[in-house]
């Protein structure tokens, strides 16, 4: 890499980046980050649940006879 010295680059101080990206910051509340958390826990939580219902009906459909295997 060029030794950017030599061609008077700097580097951009906080104030300077900040104004270069429009000002946007991301910062959340901790109310915030506690809704995103719950959020993505009760998407898994569904899943899982689905799941757990999809095999229930499964077992049980085979258990009464209700699963046809062709050989």
């Amino acid at each position: 890499m060029k030794n950017l010295e030599n061609y008077g680059v700097q580097e951009l101080n906080a104030t300077e980046l900040n104004e270069i990206n429009g000002g946007v910051s991301v910062s959340l509340s901790l109310g915030q980050a506690i809704n995103f958390t719950l959020g993505i826990v009760n998407i898994v939580v569904d899943a899982v649940q689905a799941a757990a219902v999809a095999v229930a009906d499964f077992v049980s459909g085979f258990i009464n006879g209700g699963v046809e295997v062709e050989v």
